[in-house]
């Protein structure tokens, strides 16, 4: 059993796959070139678009 937190009901309500990822202690890599390709071409990409949303 484990303790839940706000991080845990937070990811429960955006995506239940990353409360399952984070609840194992699974994180993403992020030396992997491939994930650094995929972040700058994300951040470079259709800049014109609002690609994301503040909460809160």
């Amino acid at each position: 059993m484990f303790e839940v937190g706000g991080l845990h009901i937070q990811y429960y309500a955006i995506c239940k796959r990353k409360l399952w990822l984070y609840s194992r202690q699974i994180s993403f890599e992020t030396e992997n070139d491939r994930v650094i390709e995929g972040t700058l071409l994300h951040e470079s990409s259709y800049q014109r678009k609002d690609k994301e949303l503040m909460v809160g």
